[in-house]
């Protein structure tokens, strides 16, 4: 039987009511529950052509939790693969799976207690 490519189902999703799952929330810095609420800024860093490639590759830098977005363009502007680079802690652990409804709004409920309680730890990394 020819195995398949994995898709999103065949990942587990969080367990939103999970120890570990609270523990990376409440240990999340604003700047990360932000980007993972409501996307991210993106600034352009940097842009080149690769000859031996023959394409283009351009790397974009979020000004709030510092995450890297590197493109390979085709030459007719078309992006051919993306890659992320992420900051230490943003990630969630191995073995917590990805983020269902559920989830997302449990990050999206502790970033807006975490913008009431202080609005200026928000404002960190805005800045690129």
């Amino acid at each position: 039987m020819a195995r398949r490519k994995p898709t999103k189902r065949d990942i587990p999703v969080f367990n939103s009511d999970g120890s570990d799952f609270e523990d990376w929330v409440s240990s999340m810095p604003p700047t990360f529950m932000a980007c993972r609420d409501v996307g991210h800024v993106w600034r352009a860093l940097t842009a080149r052509w690769d000859d031996e490639l023959y394409c283009f590759i351009r790397t974009w830098r979020c000004t709030r939790c510092r995450t890297d977005r590197t493109q390979v363009l085709l030459r007719n502007g078309a992006v051919d693969k993306t890659q992320y680079t992420y900051e230490e802690g943003y990630n969630a652990p191995r073995g917590i799976g990805r983020m269902d409804r559920d989830a997302k709004s449990t990050v999206r409920l502790a970033a807006t207690l975490q913008l009431l309680s202080n609005p200026e730890s928000f404002q960190q990394g805005t800045q690129g």
